[in-house]
């Protein structure tokens, strides 16, 4: 019983194509994408924050927010596009 098992646990990890699917390559990728994915998000999050901080203090309403969208948005795409080009370029 533990021999089938343990040739269908091995066999459920191979991809299609008679690649692993958790292989290192595979892994780091992965990792890559969601990094990609967190800066983008965070660097919004974060430039949005710091907007409405300077909102708050100079009562310049929707001004600081809206600009501190539109720089996080930048660097965040930046480095999105910076770390996708490190997923695709192999």
């Amino acid at each position: 019983m533990d021999e089938k098992f343990e040739s269908q646990s091995d066999e459920s990890h191979d991809a299609p194509n008679g690649s692993s699917l958790g292989s290192p390559e595979t892994i780091r990728k992965g990792g890559l994408a969601y990094a990609a994915a967190i800066s983008l998000f965070g660097s919004v999050v974060v430039m949005m924050l710091m907007g409405w901080i300077v909102d708050r203090y100079a009562e310049s309403a929707p001004t600081g927010v809206v600009v501190g969208a539109l720089i996080g948005s930048i660097m965040g795409f930046y480095q999105f596009f910076k770390i996708n080009s490190k997923i695709f370029r192999e």
